[in-house]
């Protein structure tokens, strides 16, 4: 049996782990990882991570987080919300726009690719992740697992942050329980899971897909 699922994903973090900018981040599993994605974009960009970002005309604005890198230079502010959400600031005028917003998606896909990483380890998967440029700015993660057991994971982490996850191999319904546990880890990173369609086929050669419905996760910046 297997069961093929896609998500689209929005960082907003759970009420219980809002915390200061002051406060120690790592007591904080989501703001750990999202400190996590800005050390990875600061580092493919050549950049630092710090709590300040400029605009166009020098001014210094606080944030939770910032990425200040070698070809946006002003630096993109991570903004806590209130409700936590997770929004990004920088001044359209301080430098390429397109190379800002590339660095926004990337640090939300790379977020999403440890949630999801930590998430199919605690199921048992054993994983792999690699990353495929599609244009110069923008890149595509591929992930993919296997149990001791012989059950397997393909995913795609696409650059809007979409995620498509395929479970192939598995005996029975235990398919639908590694998807559940998935979907609760996932949940408890406060993806905001949003149940809508699910792709599901047995693995008889004759048996046809049995559309019942698909998971999304909303991702606003």
């Amino acid at each position: 049996m297997s069961k093929e699922i896609t998500y689209t994903t929005e960082i907003r973090l759970p009420p219980s782990q809002l915390v200061s900018v002051d406060a120690n981040i790592k007591g904080s599993p989501c703001q750990e990882i999202l400190r996590l994605a800005c050390d990875k974009a600061a580092r493919d960009h050549r950049g630092v991570v710090s709590q300040t970002y400029r605009d166009n005309r020098g001014q210094v604005h606080h944030c939770l987080l910032a990425v200040e890198t070698s070809d946006f230079p002003q630096g993109i502010g991570l903004q806590l919300q209130r409700d936590g959400r997770i929004t990004f600031c920088y001044d359209a005028y301080a430098g390429d726009k397109e190379v800002a917003e590339a660095i926004c998606r990337q640090i939300r896909q790379t977020y999403v690719t440890i949630t999801l990483l930590r998430s199919l380890q605690q199921v048992g998967f054993d994983l792999e992740a690699s990353e495929k440029d599609i244009s110069s700015l923008d890149r595509v993660i591929v992930i993919s697992g296997k149990k001791w057991s012989g059950e397997k994971v393909s995913i795609v982490v696409g650059k809007q942050e979409e995620v498509n996850i395929d479970f192939t191999g598995y005996p029975g319904e235990s398919c639908s329980r590694d998807e559940t546990a998935v979907r609760r880890a996932l949940e408890a990173q406060d993806l905001r899971i949003e149940v809508r369609e699910r792709k599901e086929k047995r693995e008889d050669p004759l048996a046809a897909w049995n559309n019942t419905h698909e998971v999304r996760i909303r991702c606003d910046e």
